[in-house]
């Protein structure tokens, strides 16, 4: 199958999941095994947005996936690490997904730190530093 043809039809089908968890149990696998090893780019960036549109419409189905999704931080596409350090900046901040219970999360953070690209390391610490560490700083504030 041709590569952008592929990367389109995870779009098309994570769109179909979004109503359907039943969809979702069934499809799940499939975006999960296609953002480990496919080697399409951009079939992989594609497989990750769609997990990031269903993490907010079925949560407890995808959550245990979490760490799987953040090994994408360590991708060898740069624009794959890249969409990975944005999406699962966007559900830790939302609050979707939690820090706590998954270590593998806070590693594949932490190397992003370090990355090879001076872009991603600058967005990274962005990211950490900016968004997320001030935002558990304020929770564990007392509030009277």
């Amino acid at each position: 199958m041709l590569c952008w043809a592929a990367a389109t039809a995870f779009v098309t089908l994570g769109k179909f999941c979004l109503g359907s968890s039943q969809l979702t149990k069934r499809l799940l696998p499939v975006f999960m095994r296609e953002l480990a090893s496919n080697s399409s780019p951009a079939v992989r960036n594609n497989a990750l947005v769609v997990l990031h549109d269903l993490t907010k419409w079925h949560t407890a189905l995808i959550d245990p996936h979490v760490p799987a999704m953040a090994r994408s931080l360590r991708d060898p596409s740069p624009f794959v690490r890249q969409q990975a350090l944005l999406l699962v900046s966007d559900l830790l901040n939302s609050e979707i997904i939690k820090w706590g219970g998954k270590p593998a999360l806070f590693r594949a953070f932490a190397v992003t730190l370090v990355d090879k690209e001076p872009a991603l390391r600058a967005a990274a610490h962005g990211c950490l530093f900016d968004l997320l560490l001030p935002r558990i700083e304020q929770k564990k504030r007392p509030s009277f």
